[in-house]
């Protein structure tokens, strides 16, 4: 099971807790959030922190947050050669601070709060 933390509590982080927590594979560690109550009605209380010093190490720690605060909330995370991704499309890996191995994980997809996003992949569609 691979284990993931969010940093983030907009639309893109809301639909990646939704996602996570509908499959096995994922176990979804915590979500840092400013705004407890942003994302409360979707995981219980015990895995949100509002402190970033509180996170964890795991396997992935995603950023999902507005563009311009990627590199400065990189550069907050005090765990150490941990792999971050952020969700940025037009964001360059390497805005993400060099004391963290880097990725991007950025779904082709447009995010709204009323519309419910599909991450199941039908692998005939692919060929």
């Amino acid at each position: 099971m691979i284990q993931v933390s969010i940093i983030g509590s907009g639309n893109v982080a809301q639909h990646l807790i939704q996602a996570f927590l509908k499959t096995t594979d994922i176990e979804l560690v915590q979500v840092f959030s400013r705004k407890q109550e942003a994302i409360s009605h979707l995981i219980s209380k015990e895995k949100i922190i509002t402190n970033i010093n509180q996170l964890t190490a795991v396997d992935l720690l995603i950023i999902a947050v507005t563009d311009d605060a990627i590199a400065g909330v990189s550069e907050e995370i005090s765990l150490q050669n941990q792999l971050v991704a952020h969700t940025s499309g037009s964001v360059a890996m390497e805005t993400i601070s060099n004391k963290h191995r880097k990725g991007v994980f950025y779904p082709l997809q447009t995010f709204s709060k009323l519309k419910e996003v599909d991450f199941e992949v039908n692998a005939g569609s692919l060929l």
